[in-house]
C-alpha cells in the first residue's frame, strides 16, 4: 500500500487544529461571554447551551445524512464540505462571540441562532473530516498515523487556549 507523505499527515492534524479552535473556544469561553459580556442571564444562557446541544445531536444525524448522499466527481465525497463549510464556519464563529445590542428578547433570539447554527456549520465540516481519514488510506498503520495527528492538532489548541487565553 502507498504511504502517506509527512506533509498530507501534518496537514490532516492542522485540519483537526482548526477545527478544534472554533469547538474549544465555544465551550471554554461561550457562557461566560454570554452572561458577563451579552448580558445573558446564567439560567438563560445554561438553558441556551442545553437546547442547542439537544438540537446538535439531531444536526449531526441530519449532517451524516446529506454527507452519505453527497458525491461531487470533482472534489469526491468529503473536501466539499471541508471546503466549502470552513468559511461558514469561522463566519458563524465570529458571529457567536459578536452580540449586537438587541434587548433582552433579541440578544437572547440571536444567541441561540448563531450558536444552533455555528453547530450545525461545525457538523457539516468535522464529520467528513472526521471521515477523510478512511479515504485517504487503506492501510492501519497510515490511520493511525493519521488519528494520532488528529489529536496532537486539537491537544495543541486546546493547550495553547488554556495557558494563553483563558483568564
Amino acid at each position: 500500500m502507498k504511504k502517506l507523505n509527512k506533509l498530507s499527515i501534518i496537514g490532516y492534524g492542522a485540519g483537526d487544529a482548526a477545527n478544534n479552535l472554533a469547538f474549544t473556544t465555544a465551550t471554554m469561553f461561550l457562557l461566560v461571554y454570554y452572561t458577563d459580556v451579552a448580558g445573558i442571564s446564567a439560567a438563560a444562557a445554561g438553558t441556551l447551551l442545553l437546547v442547542v446541544r439537544f438540537f446538535d445531536a439531531f444536526a449531526d444525524v441530519f449532517a451524516g445524512r446529506i454527507i452519505d448522499r453527497t458525491y461531487s466527481k470533482r472534489f469526491g465525497k468529503f473536501r466539499p464540505f471541508i471546503m466549502f463549510g470552513s468559511i461558514p464556519l469561522l463566519l458563524l464563529s465570529v458571529a457567536t462571540f459578536s452580540i449586537p445590542q438587541l434587548g433582552e428578547s433579541g440578544t437572547l433570539l440571536y444567541a441561540y441562532v448563531t450558536y444552533a447554527a455555528l453547530g450545525l456549520a461545525y457538523s457539516l465540516v468535522n464529520i467528513p473530516y472526521g471521515s477523510l481519514a478512511g479515504a485517504m488510506t487503506q492501510d492501519p498503520g497510515e490511520r493511525a498515523k493519521l488519528g494520532s495527528a488528529r489529536m496532537v492538532g486539537a491537544l495543541l489548541v486546546g493547550s495553547a487556549l488554556g495557558i494563553f487565553v483563558a483568564p
